[in-house]
């Protein structure tokens, strides 16, 4: 008797943490146009556009959050990007492929960023298939 209680004293706990999954994953990298670093992740969320701090990811809350307030929060719940207002900005999945009015794109396995199936200047390094989703995120925002 003891046993079952325990065991369903434990299930909304075991709910709970199943829920708090991260809603957004990456690594730390670098998004170069040719040679030139123009985006660059790091590991605590950091995001700097040629070289400057402009957001911060959150891997938990699934947001980013701009440094000098000209963005609203972004926020990715099942890979629908909206804005603080609710405003829907576009759907980038798991690879990072998206689609917007003027270009279909997603990442090559070699870390090229591909739009409309042709291969661009944009790469990204080390390649890391968890983070092309936040990638072309932080390319819609700040490109």
């Amino acid at each position: 008797m003891k046993v079952l209680l325990l065991i369903l004293l434990n299930i909304p706990l075991l709910i709970f943490s199943q829920q708090q999954a991260l809603k957004l994953d990456f690594s730390q990298c670098k998004i170069m146009v040719a040679e030139e670093v123009y985006i660059e992740i790091q590991n605590n969320g950091d995001v700097y556009y040629k070289g400057v701090l402009v957001s911060k990811i959150s891997k938990e809350e699934g947001t980013i959050s701009d440094i000098d307030k000209k963005l609203d929060v972004i926020s990715v719940n099942n890979n629908q990007v909206v804005d603080a207002a609710g405003t829907h900005l576009g759907t980038i999945d798991e690879n990072g492929g998206g689609k917007d009015k003027y270009y279909t794109y997603t990442w090559s396995e070699e870390g090229e960023f591909l739009a409309n199936g042709e291969k661009t200047s944009i790469r990204i390094e080390p390649v890391d298939q968890n983070t092309f989703q936040v990638a072309s995120i932080c390319l819609v925002l700040y490109m």
